[in-house]
């Protein structure tokens, strides 16, 4: 199947991303697949018999706002802090060569956007969590501000900092995210992004233009990405969907299921397009291995930009990255251009000695 998939990228001139909560899995986010899962990262709010629909509602913005924030500011910050996983970097080298490309997402963290990707080529259909609204007048969506942090008390998960307000009204805001039972969603900016996505299908619905949907983690639960990834498979001739996911990998007649997780089907897909990984992807124990490792390179200040935590999360796909061929290339690279450097400068010492 993997070389299938593979067939189906090389011929494709057009790639549809589309996402759901596994991607970001892969970069060391929480799964919230069913209460339990949210109830492991969040304990308080198992004994406070509120499960993800409860907490994840707008009313709770009403009746205690300080833990309505206080779910949301953690999850605000864990996004600010956890790098992309090395799957955005992979896609990215895939489109760099297509004919176009747009992204759909039922993520609210933003890191398609951290990772580089067109903020105008992205679909967030569910929201995002770096811009708030006002519970109660109509103004305009607006920015978090870039250096916020919310802080959380661990053990009550209320809100510590002071609560997110309106900059018109003075009500006490939210975050920009479709929630349940969500009659005051503001539409606004989704909806801006939904007119693109389909100015972007009507280009290449219709000329014979091959094209790829790559699928990556969308489960079933809440099947929005599922849908849309299957629409466009069944409604388009030339397109094909190849769905990866480690649990539900079943797909419609024509398409493709790699039944692994983002980051090992990504690797596989890709790596062909890769020119060379970025440096900051390669675990740094890896590098301290490799003779060409120097703290003082820019490989070694690369490496050291990982932080503890997110090093221990991503050691799997680091490993893979490190041993790759093409990160070898990279770091030999650099190290014949340090040779190059010394050699140059002990020939103009001995130029200037011999004058």
């Amino acid at each position: 199947m993997i070389n299938k998939a593979k067939k189906v990228l090389d011929e494709a001139e057009v790639i549809i991303i589309t996402s759901g909560a596994g991607m970001g899995v892969d970069s060391g986010l929480p799964d919230f697949r069913g209460n339990e899962g949210m109830w492991k990262e969040y304990p308080v709010l198992k004994d406070l018999k509120l499960d993800f629909a409860s907490i994840a509602n707008p009313k709770q913005f009403k009746i205690n706002p300080k833990i309505a924030w206080g779910f949301y500011g953690h999850r605000y910050d864990l996004y600010k802090r956890i790098r992309p996983n090395a799957g955005f970097e992979f896609l990215r080298e895939l489109i760099k060569n297509k004919k176009d490309y747009f992204i759909v997402t039922s993520n609210v963290d933003g890191h398609f956007q951290k990772a580089g990707f067109n903020r105008d080529k992205i679909y967030e259909v569910h929201g995002r969590i770096n811009k708030l609204q006002c519970t109660k007048c109509d103004t305009e969506p607006w920015n978090i501000d870039d250096d916020k942090r919310f802080g959380v008390n661990p053990s009550t998960l209320e809100l510590s900092t002071t609560l997110p307000y309106c900059k018109k009204c003075n009500a006490i805001a939210r975050p920009n995210i479709m929630m349940f039972d969500d009659y005051s969603y503001d539409y606004s900016i989704s909806e801006a992004q939904e007119n693109r996505f389909n100015n972007f299908m009507n280009k290449y619905d219709k000329n014979g233009i091959k094209i790829a949907i790559i699928e990556i983690g969308a489960g079933t639960a809440i099947p929005t990405i599922r849908h849309i990834g299957e629409h466009i498979h069944n409604k388009i001739d030339t397109a094909t969907l190849i769905r990866i996911n480690p649990r539900e990998a079943q797909v419609p007649k024509g398409a493709i299921g790699l039944a692994t997780t983002g980051k090992v089907s990504l690797r596989e897909l890709c790596k062909d397009y890769m020119e060379s990984y970025p440096l900051h992807m390669i675990d740094q124990r890896e590098l301290q291995k490799n003779k060409s490792y120097d703290k003082n390179s820019d490989a070694g200040i690369f490496a050291d930009e990982l932080s503890p935590e997110n090093e221990k999360r991503v050691d799997d796909i680091m490993l893979a990255l490190a041993l790759n061929k093409a990160a070898k290339a990279e770091l030999k690279r650099r190290e014949n251009q340090e040779k190059l450097k010394k050699s140059l400068g002990a020939f103009m010492e001995a130029v200037l000695d011999d004058e």
